[in-house]
């Protein structure tokens, strides 16, 4: 069986939640207000390197090589990196930009609605049932966008920040390469709210519509030497 992207949030069953929709937003690659943010990272993930933004907290520092904080970690197949404002701790962290990977044989063999399906389930166990979602924003053969809706962690790991009143939002991009599945993600997590009421979001619509482009449009993969 494949291990699942880490997270720190608990892994537990997987939820059918693709057919899920968030009623009265708008979402859209369009917006692009985030897509001026200069500089850039790259990092090795197996058989992937992958070349990502800076977060904004970064880019709009004025000293941006002091202004990051970053958790690597890698058991085995699985990988990931966390990477908050230094004001920030892993337990009351607000964003995150976070890359999770994996390595395994199966990876070729997998859909893109597969590879979903592993990258969000630790969601489902973590959220409130029925009170969480995603939205599939763009899919090929390699590689998805998605946002992702917890309205309240009340099953999350409340060693880091997580638990009942807690909520997040994430926009994430998906690919596989080789026997390599590596996600990049934007996160916010603040108070608990309806996956079915935007006006009920801590972030607004139209921040998370030009996060989607941003981390769309500034993201690549390809082929490790």
């Amino acid at each position: 069986m494949l291990n699942i992207f880490c997270t720190r949030l608990q892994v537990g069953a997987l939820l059918g939640l693709l057919a899920l929709s968030f009623p009265g937003a708008g979402w859209s690659q369009t917006k692009s207000g985030l897509a001026g943010l200069p500089m850039s990272q790259t990092v090795r993930v197996f058989d992937a390197v992958v070349i990502y933004p800076v977060p904004p907290w970064v880019a709009r520092s004025s000293d941006p090589l002091n202004a990051n904080t970053s958790f690597p970690l890698q058991r085995g197949n699985t990988y990931s990196l966390e990477q908050i404002s230094p004001k920030e701790t892993l337990q009351n962290w607000t964003q995150m930009l976070k890359i999770t990977g994996m390595q395994s044989p199966e990876v070729p063999k997998l859909g893109m609605r597969q590879a979903l399906g592993l990258f969000t389930s630790p969601y489902s166990a973590a959220c409130d049932k029925g009170n969480a979602g995603q939205q599939l924003i763009s899919e090929d053969k390699t590689t998805a966008v998605v946002v992702i809706l917890c309205g309240n962690t009340a099953a999350g790991n409340r060693t880091v920040g997580y638990g009942d009143g807690v909520g997040e939002i994430s926009v994430a991009k998906l690919f596989a390469l080789k026997n390599t599945l590596v996600a990049i993600q934007f996160s916010w997590r603040g108070r608990k709210f309806s996956h079915l009421d935007a006006k009920s979001f801590f972030v607004p619509v139209a921040t998370i519509n030009d996060t989607v482009a941003w981390l769309n449009g500034s993201t690549t993969v390809s082929p490790a030497p």
